[in-house]
């Protein structure tokens, strides 16, 4: 299980030693661009993605999407205000660690 799965690092990481996933990611553009990164995967019947969050209860929240980094996505917006002054700047850098993974985006 992936829960907050954003462009599937860790769900093509599990994918490729074998394992069957289950995705969730709450943001609906976020998990059109997964389903097509896990397309081969989906169709074998080895992953789902599911464009809800997880939680304890069943109810709508609120999600604050960073501006420009989907890590930063949070349900506490002061988290997202606050990680983004702070992080902004290494965004590039961080995008640029995975060049083998072939991403989509939203």
């Amino acid at each position: 299980m992936d829960a907050g799965a954003c462009e599937g690092f860790f769900s093509l990481y599990a994918l490729e030693r074998g394992a069957q996933v289950l995705a969730f990611e709450p943001v609906p553009e976020i998990a059109r661009a997964l389903e097509k990164t896990l397309e081969e995967y989906i169709e074998a019947g080895r992953a789902r993605v599911f464009a809800l969050g997880l939680g304890k209860e069943r109810e709508e929240k609120t999600i604050f999407l960073h501006p420009t980094n989907s890590g930063g996505n949070s349900l506490n917006q002061e988290f997202t205000e606050l990680w983004g002054k702070e992080k902004a700047k290494d965004q590039k850098k961080e995008s640029l660690l995975f060049p083998w993974m072939k991403l989509y985006p939203p």
